[in-house]
């Protein structure tokens, strides 16, 4: 509709979204390889780069905490290819737990920022390269 002919994986943990995808949405699965996995193993699976990576991981209002640790960090630095943009949606109770974060992703990006949306959510922007 746009003119958009890329490739586009999704990983998502709930095999109930795939159904749930599949029976009232199947012409947005068109083109989508969906992978029913945990986001982590996903990258620790594949060796791909990507040139556009969005990390919106949540369980009812909290992020897992590994997914706001180095570890993970790193690996999306990883996989992101140079030129690419990183957009990775947080909802941060404590402040210092927000610093924290903003600080690992300014150690393993070029070019981060920070846009804060609804009082709690923070959406992190980075650039590789």
């Amino acid at each position: 509709q746009r003119g958009f002919n890329g490739n586009i994986t999704a990983v998502e943990l709930d095999p109930v979204i795939r159904e749930i995808a599949e029976t009232h949405f199947p012409e947005a699965l068109a083109g989508v390889e969906l992978h029913i996995q945990d986001a982590s193993r996903f990258l620790e699976s594949t060796a791909r780069g990507y040139d556009l990576i969005v990390v919106d991981l949540f369980i009812d209002d909290q992020v897992p905490a590994q997914f706001g640790q180095e570890a993970f960090i790193k690996s999306l630095q990883t996989h992101l290819n140079r030129g690419g943009m990183l957009i990775h949606n947080f909802m941060f109770v404590q402040l210092q737990e927000r610093q924290r974060v903003m600080d690992l992703y300014r150690e393993n990006f070029e070019r981060v920022d920070f846009m804060e949306l609804f009082g709690s959510n923070t959406l992190v922007w980075a650039c590789k390269g």
